[in-house]
């Protein structure tokens, strides 16, 4: 058998290499368009036509014959290549629509970690020589400056805590201090004004007590008038029972 020839009613997938051909060729056509998919297919429909036109059945030659079918089988799996890549790309572009509207739309925040790793990596590493292995150990690098500025920022994070917690605990005080000091005023001027009525209460009743005093006074001189008036009209009546006598 010679190695141009084609054997009568072996499959063309037999081998590895054709398996691999294939889907390559599958890869390649998956991403072209659709329209030239469809200009692909007609060429290929106008090329087995203009094949089948260009070579007549001979059936005195059998080596032509093979050749035919190996040629017929060789584009109708080109055909079929090309169906499939054209299902496929109309397949994709409704879900790559529905993936990237649903990306759209449904983007998850990110952590404070992610958006500071993307903010340290964004920055441009310093290098002298930046060639390709640079390049590579590029992440690897940002992720031990990152590992390296961790205490000092857990640091910073404690006290920037610690500031704050001092903050409200003095703001605290201070309304503490103002309520204590609203309170100690209130009850002063409560006590003022009933030291003011208690006063004016003792003033009263010191005015009554020496009132009662005068009176007592009064009274005590008019007992003394009494008794020494009593004492003469007794001395009279007296001398008037003498002088009978």
């Amino acid at each position: 058998m010679k190695g141009n020839e084609i054997r009568e009613g072996a499959s063309m997938m037999t081998s590895p290499t054709a398996y691999k051909r294939l889907s390559s060729l599958t890869r390649t056509l998956s991403r072209i368009p659709v329209g030239s998919v469809g200009n692909m297919r007609a060429l290929a429909d106008k090329g087995t036509l203009s094949l089948n036109s260009a070579t007549p059945p001979s059936p005195s030659s059998p080596l032509a014959s093979k050749r035919h079918r190996g040629t017929a089988k060789v584009i109708a799996n080109l055909q079929a290549g090309i169906i499939n890549a054209r299902n496929a790309l109309e397949n994709k572009k409704p879900s790559s629509t529905s993936d990237s509207t649903a990306k759209g739309g449904e983007t998850a925040p990110r952590s404070p970690r992610t958006r500071e790793e993307s903010r340290i990596r964004s920055y441009p590493f310093p290098s002298s020589n930046p060639n390709p292995l640079n390049r590579k150990n590029h992440p690897a690098r940002w992720s031990l400056l990152y590992q390296s500025q961790q205490p000092s920022r857990r640091n910073l994070n404690e006290s920037m805590l610690r500031s704050a917690s001092i903050k409200h605990l003095t703001e605290s005080w201070k309304l503490d201090t103002d309520r204590l000091r609203d309170e100690i005023r209130k009850r002063e001027e409560k006590w003022k004004a009933e030291a003011e009525v208690m006063g004016k209460k003792y003033r009263r009743l010191v005015e009554e007590v020496q009132a009662s005093r005068s009176g007592q006074e009064d009274v005590k001189q008019a007992r003394e008038e009494d008794t020494e008036r009593a004492k003469q009209i007794e001395s009279r009546w007296l001398e008037e029972i003498e002088r009978i006598k």
